[in-house]
């Protein structure tokens, strides 16, 4: 017997966005409870000296780091933005992946909330690093 597939046109529930919002403001409202990291100054200085690779990082980490200082600034609460921002669309992910599986409005909640709430993807987002990233993707 094989179990009928997905729904194609599956929903995610309002509710999920909510979620969503919540993990990037408790993210974004701890980012500056502490100073930075030493590999957010190390991302810094190799945003302002780009190349196309570095021996112990993806690429993509310094032009972020660039962006970022660019747009935003360097403070703590600045870099942290894109993690915290990282962590919300990752619960988003989470709970449309359970829409796609045909989970309703609980289970969709249940997914976000349960990846937003485990323990690594909160130190991992809690600091401007390839890590939080990788999550989102």
């Amino acid at each position: 017997m094989t179990a009928p597939p997905p729904r194609a046109s599956a929903s995610v529930d309002r509710s999920v966005a909510l979620v969503a919002f919540a993990v990037f403001a408790l993210h974004a409202l701890t980012a500056s409870g502490y100073g930075p990291f030493r590999d957010e100054l190390y991302y810094l200085a190799c945003g302002r000296r780009l190349a196309l690779g570095y021996v112990d990082h993806p690429p993509m980490i310094g032009l972020l780091a660039r962006v970022l200082e660019q747009t935003v600034g360097t403070s703590s609460p600045a870099l942290r933005s894109l993690p915290a921002l990282a962590a919300g669309v990752t619960a988003w992910l989470a709970g449309a992946t359970a829409a796609v599986f045909g989970g309703g409005r609980l289970a969709q909640v249940t997914a976000a909330l349960t990846l937003a709430l485990a323990p690594v993807v909160l130190a991992l987002c809690s600091v401007f690093s390839m890590n939080a990233v990788e999550l989102a993707l």
